[in-house]
C-alpha cells in the first residue's frame, strides 16, 4: 500500500484501534476520529493526527487530500461522512454476519438492531454510488482480541470470577471467533485492490469450534477449568429475561446449539484474507494501556 494517509472513524473501538495501529505498523499516515479525546495509548502511536468529533451530531470536516476511510463507528453514521469528503476515493465500512442470522430473532430488539445496519449498508453503498466512491463492506463474525468487546471479553471476566457457566442444548452450536487485528488486515487490503469495490465479505474467524469448546477455550485462557451447568434451554431463556436484565440478549439462548458458520472463501480468494486460529490467553482479553473494559451489562458470548 502506498502512505497515502487513511482515516479512520470510530478510532478508539476495537477495531478502529487495531486499524489505527495496523496503519502505523506500515507506515500509513493515520487522521483517527473518535468522540472522545485521544486516549493515553494514542502517545505511542506515532504518524496519527486526532480529531475529537461526535458524527452523530455533525458531519465530520477533513483534509480533502483525504481519499482513503475505514469507517469502524456505528454503520448509520456512515452516510454523511461521504457526503463530507469530496476528494474521497475508497471507503471501506464494517457491518456484521448478524445481518445474516437475525433478522428473524425472537427478540424484537435484536431484529432493530439488524434493520439498523441493513439500513446502514444501504445508504453507506448508495452515497458512495452516486459520489462515484469505490465502497466495500465488512461483514465480521464474532471479534475479540483487544479487551473491548462485548462476548467474549466479558466471558473472560466472567471465567475469573465463576467456576460454572450455563449452557443450553450441549452448546453444541459452531462459531468462528475473529481477532480485531485480522479485521484490520482486510480492511486495509481492500483499500488497496480494485476487485474489492462495490463488493460485500464475510470475514470469519481461523478456527470452527462448538460454542461448548469456545466457552471452555476462554475459561482455560484465565486460567481455570469450567464446569457447565446444564439447563434446558426455556428455563435459561426465563433466568435470563428475569434476572439478567434487559441488556443481555435472550435470544442468544436459542443460538447456543445453532451453527453460526459462514463462507469466507471470497475474502481469502480477493483479499489473501488469512485469519489466526482462536488459541487465547490471558493477554488476549487486555485492553489497550488507558483504555477501560466495557461495562459489566452482559456476561456471556452469542
Amino acid at each position: 500500500m502506498t502512505r497515502a494517509t487513511v482515516l479512520v472513524t470510530g478510532a478508539t473501538g476495537q477495531i478502529g484501534y487495531s486499524v489505527v495501529r495496523a496503519c502505523v505498523e506500515r507506515g500509513i499516515p493515520v487522521v483517527a476520529v473518535s468522540r472522545t479525546a485521544p486516549p493515553s495509548w494514542a502517545a505511542a502511536l506515532n504518524g496519527v493526527r486526532w480529531h475529537r468529533h461526535d458524527l452523530s451530531v455533525s458531519a465530520l470536516a477533513v483534509e480533502p487530500a483525504v481519499a482513503r476511510w475505514v469507517h469502524c463507528a456505528p454503520l448509520g453514521l456512515a452516510a454523511r461522512v461521504v457526503a463530507a469528503m469530496p476528494g474521497l476515493k475508497h471507503a471501506v465500512a464494517f457491518s456484521s454476519t448478524s445481518v445474516l442470522v437475525k433478522r428473524d430473532s425472537p427478540d424484537r430488539r435484536e431484529r432493530a438492531v439488524v434493520a439498523q445496519l441493513l439500513d446502514g449498508e444501504a445508504r453507506f453503498s448508495g452515497s458512495c454510488e452516486e459520489r462515484a466512491v469505490g465502497w466495500t463492506l465488512l461483514r465480521p463474525t464474532l471479534i475479540y482480541g483487544r479487551g473491548m468487546d462485548q462476548n467474549l471479553s466479558r466471558l473472560a471476566r466472567w471465567a475469573g470470577r465463576m467456576p460454572f457457566f450455563p449452557l443450553a442444548d450441549g452448546g453444541r452450536g459452531l462459531r468462528q471467533p475473529v481477532h480485531a487485528g485480522d479485521l484490520a488486515q482486510a480492511a486495509l487490503t481492500a483499500l488497496e485492490r480494485p476487485e474489492s469495490n462495490r463488493r460485500s465479505y464475510v470475514l470469519a474467524g481461523g478456527t470452527t469450534l462448538s460454542y461448548r469448546d469456545m466457552v471452555g477455550a476462554v475459561y482455560r485462557s484465565v486460567g481455570r477449568t469450567p464446569r457447565f451447568l446444564r439447563l434446558p434451554g426455556g428455563l435459561l431463556t426465563l433466568l435470563i429475561r428475569g434476572f439478567a436484565g434487559p441488556q443481555v440478549p435472550w435470544a442468544m439462548v436459542g443460538r447456543m446449539g445453532q451453527d453460526l458458520v459462514f463462507d469466507d472463501c471470497l475474502a481469502r480468494e480477493e483479499l489473501g484474507y488469512d485469519p489466526r486460529p482462536f488459541v487465547p490467553d490471558a493477554a488476549t482479553w487486555e485492553p489497550p494501556a488507558g483504555k477501560p473494559a466495557p461495562g459489566q451489562a452482559r456476561e456471556g458470548p452469542e
